[in-house]
């Protein structure tokens, strides 16, 4: 190495101690003119670069290390890092399987894969990885929880209770954690404990559960849901009753309430666990899987319901089928967007599409994307997690198009034209 790019490398890590990223980074791009293929100078340099969100830039660089030392887990690590950040998560769940292969005694690569895999719906496989990390070091309470997060969704409670009770003895105040433990409890039954366990001093905290019961000729139907700042409480609670008494009928109705019977409610679909004689109801995870993934509750399922018979109300429309695993064809692009419009093509076929099209903020703009069939067909259940106040429209009947911005519905006409509703607070 010469003496410049002694030098250059000192002015660099002065400049990091000293908190001047930009100086720091002019250093290092001085000694990478000296040595280019210095590996802890592309690693400065990758490092700063990612720092300043330019994670591209920080890739290209981490790739060239991984050229030089293929060996060395670090290089493989970050490159798993800034893939992620880009989005590009099959790729760095590659990634961190590369640095986990060649240093399979580093936790953060299992911790990180393990994230990505419960992510894709695969959560089985994080929790391998989870436990993997936590052979080698059992002090990560991140790794605990998320390990909960992921036996949760494999209805595995009581080993996710115990997760989360190891993470919450390494950091107590976590809100999330907190949260986890008590919707645990709450799918255990566990009713008064879960309510204690809230995180009540958080903006998370959804409040206390409320339970109904409806006996059966073995056992009782169970729901339960968290009414938490709801606007109208007493109206949650008379669906809630509706939801009761529906499903109880077909108890007597094959195939009856077994375990794992579907039923339809509405827009959602919910699904029977049997836990000892009772028959508890469940919801799909829409904040996680929910095409997979059941939550013990029907809270979601509820507030769409409510969402959903204020809508017709006002436009005086008559209900028709659509539920959460009927596809909507969208633009992706657009789900971000304040304005979009939605327009209902047809009613439901048996394909499972709903006939609704999402798309830009004009009616032109929807047809052109019909025109273009340059659409996704996504089920409407992952709309709950990006953009959920779109649900409360798509009972609709075929012909209607409405307007959004933001959450708010702005217009609604009938498939004559006539604008039934502008506006709404």
């Amino acid at each position: 190495m010469s003496n410049r790019y002694d030098a250059c490398m000192a002015r660099c890590r002065a400049a990091i101690e000293a908190g001047d990223a930009a100086a720091a980074l002019e250093a290092v791009t001085q000694a990478l003119v000296e040595e280019p293929d210095s590996v802890p100078a592309l690693g400065y340099r990758a490092t700063l670069l990612g720092e300043a969100g330019q994670h591209a830039e920080a890739l290209a660089l981490f790739d060239r290390i991984v050229e030089l030392e293929p060996d060395r887990g670090a290089g493989h690590y970050s490159r798993g890092l800034h893939l992620q950040r880009l989005g590009r998560f099959t790729e760095a769940i590659d990634a961190y399987g590369q640095a986990i292969e060649v240093a399979p005694e580093d936790p953060d690569s299992f911790i990180n894969r393990g994230r990505l895999l419960d992510d894709a719906g695969q959560p089985a496989e994080a929790v391998a990885d989870y436990d993997r990390a936590l052979a080698l070091d059992d002090s990560e309470p991140i790794a605990w929880a998320n390990r909960g997060n992921s036996l949760c969704a494999l209805e595995r409670f009581d080993e996710a209770l115990e997760s989360y009770d190891r993470a919450l003895a390494l950091e107590p105040t976590r809100a999330t954690v907190q949260l986890g433990r008590a919707r645990t409890l709450m799918s255990l039954g566990r009713l008064d404990e879960a309510n204690a366990a809230r995180p009540r001093d958080d903006a998370i905290d959804p409040g206390e559960v409320v339970e109904r019961r409806h006996p059966l000729s073995k056992g009782e139907l169970v729901l339960r849901y968290l009414p938490g700042g709801h606007s109208h409480p007493e109206a949650l609670a008379s669906l809630a009753e509706t939801v009761l008494t529906h499903c109880a009928a077909f108890e007597h109705e094959a195939p009856g309430l077994g375990d794992g019977v579907t039923i339809h409610f509405g827009w959602s679909m919910l699904t029977v666990r049997e836990r000892g004689t009772d028959r508890v109801l469940c919801e799909p995870d829409f904040s996680r899987h929910p095409m997979t993934e059941l939550r013990h509750e029907v809270t979601f399922s509820l507030q769409v319901q409510f969402m959903t018979q204020v809508m017709h109300q006002v436009v005086g429309a008559p209900l028709c089928e659509c539920n959460c695993f009927h596809a909507v064809a969208l633009d992706p692009q657009v789900l971000g967007d304040r304005q979009l419009t939605m327009f209902r093509v047809s009613e439901a076929d048996e394909e499972g599409f709903s006939g609704w099209v999402v798309g830009p903020e004009t009616p032109d703009g929807v047809a052109a994307l019909i025109e273009s069939e340059a659409y996704e067909l996504v089920p409407g259940a992952v709309l709950a997690s990006v953009r959920a106040h779109l649900i409360k429209v798509l009972t609709l009947p075929p012909g209607y198009l409405v307007t959004f911005d933001g959450h708010a519905v702005v217009s609604v006409r009938d498939p004559q034209g006539k604008e039934l509703w502008a506006g709404e607070n």
